[in-house]
């Protein structure tokens, strides 16, 4: 049986149009990739009621220098009140992912369907991702 939140990416990517189900696989991860250089990257929490969302600012490109550093950590603290995500650097140091999360879980005071705020939840996360990348590109 499907998974709370399987079900709300599910629907979620009918809404938006995609002629493929956006379905997690059987590992409860999936890839929705935007462009050729941009894919946001889904993982189910154990919970079923939570997604984890990735995705690589920088595929393929080493962005880790302490000036484009200090500009991405400068974005993030404009845009801290506004997101839940925040910057990680894997281990080998080299990509730098931005991560958010995702919960079917609502307060009483959201009305909002699960599915429309997903959409939100994504829309806010690709607008800060797309702010990240121009940042660091001008340097």
């Amino acid at each position: 049986m499907a998974s709370e939140i399987a079900t709300v990416v599910q629907n979620f990517g009918s809404t938006i149009g995609l002629v493929a189900d956006l379905d997690l696989s059987k590992n409860g991860t999936i890839r929705l990739n935007l462009t050729e250089d941009f894919g946001i990257d889904f993982e189910e929490d154990p919970n079923g009621k939570t997604v984890w969302i990735y995705c690589d600012l920088f595929p393929g490109a080493d962005k880790t220098q302490q000036e484009v550093l200090f500009q991405l950590l400068r974005l993030m603290f404009t845009h801290h009140r506004t997101s839940d995500a925040h910057l990680t650097i894997d281990p080998k140091g080299f990509s730098i992912m931005l991560v958010s999360s995702f919960s079917c879980n609502s307060t009483t005071a959201e009305t909002l369907p699960p599915v429309e705020r997903l959409d939100e939840h994504l829309k806010n996360f690709v607008a800060l991702v797309e702010a990240l990348r121009t940042a660091a590109n001008e340097k």
